[in-house]
């Protein structure tokens, strides 16, 4: 279920944003999620600089609860996660580009395809690219 912009109590945003500044990268991962799914209106400032996180989890769920939004600012660090080292990051952030829609992203989607070895990575690759063309 989603919940409109701006329903949740400022105290529980207040919260998530402090949590996605956290040391350990498991709550800032989880306060990432959230902050997604609540659609707040600090929530997309706080993913795009998550985007950029050290730990490859965090920027993976970044770039889910980016394409939640979506937000048009993250598509060149999407394009850019699309050759980060860890396969996860690659297939969400194929994903989120998919469901921002900018007409970047079907050419950096199909480079990834052609030089992804990981079956889940080009199957989301795919799926985004399919979307991106009206098919889904």
């Amino acid at each position: 279920m989603r919940l409109a912009p701006g329903s949740v109590p400022s105290s529980l945003t207040s919260t998530l944003v402090r949590a996605a500044a956290d040391p350990d990268a498991g709550v800032r991962g989880q306060a990432i999620l959230a902050l997604g799914s609540i659609r707040a209106p600090e929530g997309p400032d706080v993913l795009l600089r998550a985007l950029h996180d050290e730990d490859a989890w965090v920027r993976a769920f970044a770039a889910t609860a980016i394409g939640w939004i979506p937000d048009p600012r993250a598509v060149d660090r999407l394009v850019e996660l699309l050759r980060d080292d860890h396969p996860f990051v690659r297939r969400f952030a194929a994903s989120a580009l998919g469901s921002i829609g900018d007409p970047r992203a079907p050419d950096a989607i199909t480079a990834l395809i052609e030089r992804e070895r990981d079956p889940d990575v080009r199957g989301s690759a795919s799926e985004a690219l399919r979307r991106l063309e009206g098919g889904a």
